[in-house]
């Protein structure tokens, strides 16, 4: 079942509501992230995208950040995460679109993944994160694992 809304249906919403296509864009994938996460046990989803999402959806809210409390092992979120199942043909392709979209010619990992990337997010990291996660990941570990989970795209991109 292919759960995924076309780039007309976007189109529209965004001029329902006079938005870009990239904000009616990130408040679709935002949408799918709640009905995913929504499936852990013990998450809470609260602030003011919960307030529009959940309690008053017909006023629409822009939102850039879905708020969560855990008030338990983050290991468990992590194993949760772990067991979505991605279909990697799918990606592969909706990224080659994206990238052609964009413009962007150069689509390897070096270059999603520069040898400079932890310097530049240096003075971010702690500071940032720390404002939304206890303990702050270690982003060397972050930063290698999601370049792990992205090897397979080294074979079509």
């Amino acid at each position: 079942m292919d759960l995924l809304i076309d780039k007309r249906e976007l189109l529209d919403k965004a001029r329902e509501r006079n938005l870009t296509l990239g904000i009616i864009e990130k408040d679709y994938v935002l949408g799918w992230m709640l009905i995913g996460l929504g499936k852990i046990k013990g998450l809470t989803f609260k602030g003011g995208t919960a307030l529009s999402k959940v309690y008053f959806p017909r006023l629409w809210r822009l939102s850039e950040d879905l708020d969560f409390v855990f008030e338990d092992d983050f290991k468990i979120i992590v194993g949760e995460l772990t067991k979505l199942k991605m279909n990697k043909v799918r990606l592969k392709a909706l990224l080659e679109k994206k990238f052609q979209y964009k413009g962007i010619e150069s689509k390897s990992l070096d270059d999603m993944f520069p040898y400079d990337l932890l310097e530049i997010l240096e003075g971010y990291w702690e500071r940032e994160l720390g404002r939304l996660v206890h303990p702050v990941p270690e982003m060397k570990k972050v930063i290698s694992d999601v370049r792990d989970h992205l090897e397979f795209l080294k074979k079509s991109i």
